[in-house]
């Protein structure tokens, strides 16, 4: 089972707190960081972070692993600033 890491980023860009979990696949990872960040910024700064792990990884399978997760990290950041952006312009719209 995949061990992967999740970090708490602070607004300021520091690492707030961090722990190392297993989960089956990467897609359940994911689904355990998304519980954990709520905004673009946190998702990118988290992102940021995995890739600098993987940088400094020595294991080719987990430094996979993490670039892996750390590009699902963006796409989600990009949806999420996407779906934020549409919310506006359709209450924009509304009003």
């Amino acid at each position: 089972m995949p061990l992967y890491r999740s970090y708490f980023v602070t607004k300021e860009g520091s690492i707030a707190a961090w722990h190392s979990f297993h989960k089956d696949d990467d897609e359940e990872a994911r689904g355990h960081v998304r519980a954990t960040a709520h905004t673009p910024e946190e998702l990118r700064a988290l992102c940021v972070r995995v890739l600098k792990s993987a940088r400094e990884e020595a294991d080719p399978s987990f430094k996979r692993s993490l670039a892996s997760y750390a590009l699902s990290l963006a796409e989600e950041a990009e949806a999420l600033e996407w779906r934020i952006g549409r919310a506006r312009v359709n209450s924009e719209t509304v009003q």
